[in-house]
């Protein structure tokens, strides 16, 4: 079965329409890093909370669109989600405090 994405019209410019488990674990994976190249095409690049591994998925769906999400985030290459997004998940927020992102010292 093929993957599928699904236009986002944000930063990220894609998600996908399955849902991204872990080989390993069966976790369900987080982007981590959305990446545009030069020629416009995309990857994005799933990580799982439990190992650690990452999943890397080429998207190339419409270059017409992926030029507009260059251009959109300021012609930067490679984005990620911001710790707020991030630590919506549980696991991943106490993963990011113990490492001293979330949360901050008084």
């Amino acid at each position: 079965m093929a993957e599928k994405w699904e236009k986002s019209f944000d930063l990220f410019g894609y998600r996908p329409t399955f849902r991204v488990d872990c080989r390993y674990c069966g976790v369900e994976m987080f982007l981590r890093f959305s990446i545009i190249y030069e020629d416009y095409s995309m990857i994005q690049k799933f990580k799982c909370p439990d190992c650690g591994w990452f999943a890397i998925f080429k998207v190339d769906e419409d270059k017409d669109y992926q030029k507009k999400i260059f251009e959109q985030r300021g012609k930067v290459h490679t984005i990620t989600p911001t710790m707020e997004q991030l630590s919506e998940d549980e696991k991943i927020r106490h993963q990011l405090e113990a490492i001293g992102y979330v949360g901050g010292r008084e």
